[in-house]
């Protein structure tokens, strides 16, 4: 009984480094929608404009770090009639273009110390495939805008525009 005790403790522990936002609301013209209960955001449409298709590129934030964002671009894609949310050539190919800018609730900008790209997944994270951190100069608030500027993925760019989220 102990030993699973101490197992919960130590899964509590790590697990609340990692905490998940929600997209409290979007601006500008290049979101085409997003998921309210996590933080994904669609930068296009699904196939013939049909959701069960699928085919929506999407970013995803995730705080992975005190001071840490992580993003990653891929794309929904569909086989053989259930959902997958993972397309590989979207994920290997997509750069930020721009410096993102981040600023608090009260509009305060928070310094980007820096971006480094990931090649390879952070599975204890549940982030799969290439991604990028954004180290921040100060820890992650509670509520946050996010502008990513513009994204590459498979040759094509996207304005991502500004993406409000306020933690889970």
């Amino acid at each position: 009984m102990k030993k699973i005790l101490c197992a919960l403790l130590l899964i509590l522990l790590l697990s609340s480094c990692m905490q998940y936002y929600r997209i409290v609301k979007t601006e500008g013209t290049g979101i085409k929608g997003h998921y309210d209960k996590d933080s994904i955001v669609y930068l296009t449409e699904a196939y013939e404009n049909i959701e069960k298709q699928g085919g929506k590129i999407y970013i995803q934030i995730r705080k992975t770090e005190k001071n840490t964002i992580t993003i990653v671009v891929a794309r929904q894609d569909v086989h053989k009639g259930s959902r997958h949310y993972w397309d590989p050539e979207y994920n290997k190919t997509f750069k930020l273009l721009d410096t993102p800018v981040i600023t608090d609730n009260n509009g305060n900008k928070i310094t980007v110390l820096k971006t480094v790209e990931n090649l390879e997944s952070k599975f204890d994270k549940g982030i799969y495939g290439k991604n990028v951190d954004i180290y921040l100069e100060k820890d992650v608030p509670e509520e946050l805008a996010i502008d990513l500027g513009r994204v590459e993925t498979k040759g094509k760019v996207y304005n991502t525009g500004k993406i409000y989220l306020k933690r889970k």
